[in-house]
Formats: structure tokens, C-alpha cells, sequence
């Protein structure tokens, strides 16, 4: 458990809390005050399953990832590397997920681009090869392809200097962008 500058509480390790309580455990949680006073509470687990069998009914029913999380995801690719790495490919699989699930969401696009290390056609390739590896894992997940645009942009539209490692590793990208459908009665076409 650690605390914010602000006074709010930020749990780490919130999952594990709820199983404990859920098997029968009681938290015990001490925190030191303003004037550095300890400050207890007990938490029980008595009647604790009145309200988790209702939570855990609707949290079986939600996605696993938001549109909120989803609509912008960047990977970052090492030099040279094409495929997404595990934790990218799990992102990318929560992204079809959500998408298969949320009918207003009616295009994916996919923008891969590099760093400016090497040349020209080389980045381009490699920029375009990225998009379309997600693009193919979207598709494999059942995102149709229809819905989804791909685009190589190479060493164009750098995020950070291309003169420093840091900055090249940021380069080497690809960003997914989820674009939903206006709400009815909304002018102005989709919106991202």
C-alpha cells in the first residue's frame, strides 16, 4: 500500500486484498497521520459475499480494456524488430476484443513508423511492415479487415529527436487509433 502526495490512497496489489477477504481473511491496515500518529482500521469480511457476488456478476460482464484506454495505443519496437513483442501482442488481442464488442467503434487505423537510421525505402518498408503485423493480429483476433486501414509513414512525423538513442527508440512505433462513430444527431463525422 503506498500514499499520494495529495492524501488519496493508492492500493497496489488491490486483487489480492479482495481474495483475501473474499476467502475469509480481515485486512488490518495502520497508517501514520499528519502528526505522525498511527491510525488503525479493521476491515471484516462478515457479509463481505452480499456484495461481491453482485460485483463479481457485473465484473464478469465487462470488457477487459476500455475504448478510454484503447482509442491511442503506441507500441515501440526495437531497431530491426517487426513483430510485437507478448505484452504488445495481449494489447493488441484486448483492442479486438473491445472491438468486436463495441459496434460504434467503426475503424481501426494502424500507423507504423521508424527512426531515421538508415535509408529512405528501408524505413518505409519497415514502418509499413509493423502496421501491417498488427493489423494481421487485430485480423486474427476477428477484427474484420475492412475496418482496418494501414499506413507506413517511415522516419516522417518523429515524436522525439532521432539524434539520441532515447529519442530513436521512441520513434520506432506503431500507434493504433480506434475511431467510433458520431452519436446521433451529432454533426461533424467520427470521432477519435
Amino acid at each position: 500500500m503506498t500514499t499520494t502526495l495529495d492524501g488519496g490512497l493508492h492500493l497496489a496489489g488491490v486483487q489480492d486484498l479482495y481474495e483475501s477477504l473474499s476467502d475469509g481473511d480481515w485486512l488490518w491496515i495502520s497508517m501514520k497521520d499528519a502528526n505522525n500518529d498511527i491510525q488503525s482500521l479493521v476491515v471484516s469480511n462478515v457479509r463481505f459475499g452480499d456484495v461481491t457476488d453482485p460485483f463479481n456478476r457485473c465484473r464478469s460482464g465487462m470488457l477487459p480494456i476500455s475504448y478510454a484506454s484503447a482509442r491511442q495505443t503506441v507500441i515501440h519496437y526495437n531497431a530491426s524488430q517487426v513483430e510485437p513483442d507478448a505484452a504488445a501482442a495481449r494489447n493488441i488481442k484486448l483492442i479486438a476484443v473491445l472491438m468486436k464488442n463495441e459496434p460504434s467503434i467503426r475503424k481501426v487505423l494502424v500507423d507504423g513508423y521508424s527512426d531515421n537510421q538508415g535509408n529512405w525505402a528501408t524505413n518505409m518498408r519497415m514502418s509499413r511492415e509493423r502496421a501491417e503485423e498488427v493489423a494481421a493480429l487485430l485480423v486474427e483476433n476477428g477484427v474484420p479487415l475492412k475496418k482496418i486501414e494501414i499506413r507506413g509513414h517511415g522516419d516522417r512525423f518523429p515524436v522525439a529527436d532521432n539524434n539520441t538513442p532515447k529519442g530513436r527508440d521512441k520513434n520506432r512505433r506503431v500507434v493504433i487509433r480506434l475511431i467510433k462513430m458520431a452519436p446521433k444527431g451529432k454533426s461533424g463525422g467520427a470521432k477519435s
